[in-house]
């Protein structure tokens, strides 16, 4: 079974869009849960500028860092798949040359 190009291209994208939005979701939730946490246990409510910075650090971090390692990851991923797929047809030629020598 074969897959062509575009599927796994396609395959990527879906693959790529929803860790990129659970890594977003997950910063979020642990900016917000750490605000309850330290508004209702330490009676801490935000500091604005310490906030913010949480905000920009996690918006960088989500929507510009993380698609990059992605898209660096990929080219990684289908040469070492593609290596795997030549070695195993090289395998089953050399296979296949020994048993007509039989």
């Amino acid at each position: 079974m074969t897959i062509s190009i575009s599927q796994e291209l396609m395959t990527f994208f879906a693959i790529a869009a929803v860790a990129y939005l659970m890594v977003g979701l997950v910063i979020f939730a642990d900016n917000v849960l750490s605000n309850i946490v330290d508004g209702v246990f330490k009676n801490q409510w935000m500091d604005l500028r310490t906030e913010s910075y949480k905000i920009r650090r996690a918006i960088i971090i989500t929507y510009i860092i993380w698609p990059f390692l992605v898209l660096l990851g990929w080219p990684i991923i289908l040469h070492l798949k593609n290596k795997d797929q030549s070695l195993r047809e090289a395998l089953r030629l050399e296979r296949e040359g020994n048993e007509g020598k039989l």
